[in-house]
């Protein structure tokens, strides 16, 4: 199992929850990530497509609301770009 924690440089504290593999913990990331600071983050997947929502509701999504969107981001079906993990 893999954990995704909370966002560096924010005040938001969010568990995103476990994962079965580092890309699924990634993307859950990258899209919390994108949910509390739209383009401006530092993504594991800079090409990937991201969560889809108006950009007005980003500002009211709730912690519970994240982390559905990450979880659910994260369980897609699509791997970003140059995803593949690479085992060491």
């Amino acid at each position: 199992m893999v954990g995704a924690g909370g966002i560096p440089r924010s005040r938001t504290q969010i568990w995103l929850g476990s994962y079965d593999t580092p890309e699924k913990a990634a993307r859950a990331y990258d899209a919390a990530l994108y949910c509390l600071h739209g383009e401006r983050g530092r993504f594991n997947f800079p090409d990937a497509e991201r969560p889809k929502f108006l950009e007005e509701l980003r500002q009211a999504l709730s912690k519970s609301d994240i982390k559905a969107i990450a979880a659910r981001f994260a369980s897609s079906s699509s791997s970003p770009p140059g995803s593949a993990v690479k085992s060491q």
